[in-house]
């Protein structure tokens, strides 16, 4: 390896999937870049502290204009500033489903 590369340990443990959801938080919102089973990346206008456990709902809608609200509990894994834009990635620890039938409504971390 010369002085100018680095290599770097791959710790996802999921395939992510480019997809614009809208995002809501607490006190703003934003748009996930990619959504995987276990994770997401999100850009939004405020910052989060690495290592913040943080809740968060993802807006799904479908042909239908039904809609599927993904509300979510994570970890802040991975913080980005790009002037005023904000990359977030949080691994999730928790998800539950509303719109969907009660048996697939609540999925807990891995």
């Amino acid at each position: 390896m010369n002085g100018n590369s680095l290599k770097f340990r791959e710790k996802r443990t999921a395939t992510r999937y480019p997809v614009a959801l809208f995002v809501e938080f607490e006190n703003g919102s934003g748009w996930t870049v990619d959504l995987s089973t276990t994770g997401a990346l999100i850009e939004t206008g405020q910052s989060f502290l690495y290592d913040a456990v943080i809740a968060f709902s993802v807006l799904q809608s479908n042909h239908d204009d039904a809609a599927v609200r993904l509300y979510c509990q994570g970890v802040v894994v991975r913080v980005e500033q790009d002037g005023e834009v904000w990359r977030v990635g949080v691994v999730m620890e928790a998800v539950r489903f509303e719109g969907v039938s009660s048996h697939f409504r609540t999925c807990s971390a891995y």
